[in-house]
């Protein structure tokens, strides 16, 4: 490695990115490097967590939320090669979202 690019040249880079572009760029750079783990038996482990917010924020709804009832919280669907703890997909859904039937088809027909 020659070079370490700043956080910020890294945000205004993406920023003038497509978002749809964007996610497509970032899911294919991500796949590439968990494509030859595949070939391996591995458990797709699946895990919600439930984030508290304060104040008006996009998708913020009241839902389930043992911690803080009656708050608006975002829901974070966290997916991961379980025996290797890495991450494959995170999606942020509404705080209303909180059942495993609430996630989305992962991986947009790579599973």
């Amino acid at each position: 490695m020659n070079k370490v690019v700043s956080e910020d040249s890294v945000r205004r880079s993406l920023q003038q990115m497509d978002e749809v572009e964007g996610v497509h760029w970032l899911q294919d750079s991500n796949y590439d490097v968990y494509a030859p783990l595949l070939s391996e038996p591995w458990i797709l482990d699946a895990d919600t967590s439930i984030k508290t917010l304060h104040g008006h924020q996009e998708g913020a709804e009241v839902g389930y939320n043992p911690h803080k009832p009656g708050r608006p919280s975002h829901t974070y669907h966290t997916y991961m090669i379980a025996n290797l703890r890495l991450i494959l997909d995170v999606e942020v859904q509404s705080g209303k979202q909180v059942a495993s039937k609430a996630q989305l088809p992962w991986g947009y027909g790579r599973c």
